[in-house]
């Protein structure tokens, strides 16, 4: 045997905040009973209000980059005003919302990896418009150097002017990479260097009598 049983809305006494003007009406459910009672919609007022979202990407191997920083630009004339900046999450993605409408674009920024400005985009009313970005990687920032100092074997002394070559190794492949000479002091020096395994061999020319 089904029961059903009626319920409506009733309205509570009033309920006021200290200090406050604004009214907060507690409603309750009573059986058998009906009741009614007002409520007041307000407009909101970011309803024409617009988004920008996306991911910040490697462009090397499209994975996406955590805690990368996204400034957003709104472009008034000839000038850009900075409206914010976020960071993005494990996932690369960011989110700039309330936005009026305008023109904008953003700029991303993160460490070993070169900055990168998306083209400018315009935000009508209500448009949630997605702008993905991508970095690619400083190839500067992850580079070493190989310097030293070639001595006589049997003195110890420094020895100035030597050709000092630089071989990459691959295996057991040697590739002649850059060569240089020593300064007055016996120093030389090989910067810019990629991630890699080097061998250094020097030659001195011998003086004659």
């Amino acid at each position: 045997m089904a029961i059903e049983d009626e319920h409506v809305l009733q309205q509570s006494q009033p309920k006021f905040n200290a200090g406050q003007d604004e009214e907060m009406e507690g409603l309750s459910a009573v059986g058998n009973q009906t009741d009614r009672t007002n409520i007041t919609v307000h407009p909101d007022p970011n309803v024409n209000q617009n988004a920008l979202y996306g991911i910040v990407a490697d462009t090397s191997t499209n994975l996406p980059i955590n805690n990368a920083t996204v400034e957003l630009f709104r472009v008034q004339g000839c000038e850009s005003l900075s409206e914010g900046l976020v960071v993005t999450n494990a996932e690369g993605q960011y989110l700039f919302a309330d936005l009026p409408i305008g023109q904008y674009y953003i700029v991303a920024t993160k460490s070993d990896f070169l900055p990168n400005q998306s083209d400018q985009i315009h935000l009508a009313a209500q448009e949630y418009a997605s702008v993905n970005i991508h970095l690619n990687v400083d190839e500067n920032v992850n580079t070493g150097t190989v310097s030293g100092m070639i001595k006589d074997k049997a003195s110890g002394a420094p020895i100035a002017d030597a050709i000092v070559a630089l071989y990459e190794l691959t295996g057991s492949i040697e590739t002649l990479t850059l060569i240089t000479r020593t300064n007055a002091a016996g120093l030389y020096m090989f910067g810019n260097l990629p991630q890699g395994q080097y061998k250094v061999k020097a030659t001195v020319h011998a003086v004659s009598e």
